[in-house]
């Protein structure tokens, strides 16, 4: 599975079933968040939303609609599906972007650099 990241979030975030037989770039990093000042919240974190508790830092988007959960949650520090994650939110982020790539040089590489590398593998 993947979840389609733009710089900004999208309100029907869900998880995308990639066929294993489908060819993929593999881009060598993690997504790298630029996160708004958090809230506390006041009931549960809406589809789009990062939240942190005691376990991490997630996303919460929708889950295939045919399944019995309604939701999972993607550690964004990670990349990995959790579930059942929103017990013990102690701060809500509905403002956030992606800010580029985590290439593991302690530097971000950005969207731009991306398309760029990418373009010129042709």
């Amino acid at each position: 599975y993947v979840v389609p990241l733009d710089p900004h979030p999208a309100h029907d975030m869900r998880l995308v079933y990639v066929d294993p037989e489908e060819e993929l770039v593999e881009c060598g990093g993690r997504a790298v968040f630029a996160l708004a000042e958090g809230v506390t919240p006041e009931g549960w974190a809406e589809v789009g939303h990062i939240f942190q508790n005691d376990q991490g830092t997630f996303l919460k988007v929708i889950e295939d609609p045919k399944s019995q959960k309604m939701y999972a949650f993607v550690d964004i520090r990670s990349g990995e599906i959790r579930r059942r994650q929103e017990r013990g939110v102690n701060t809500v982020f509905m403002q956030w972007r992606v800010e580029g790539m985590d290439s593991g040089e302690k530097r971000t590489v950005t969207f731009a650099e991306l398309r760029q590398a990418f373009s010129a593998q042709g």
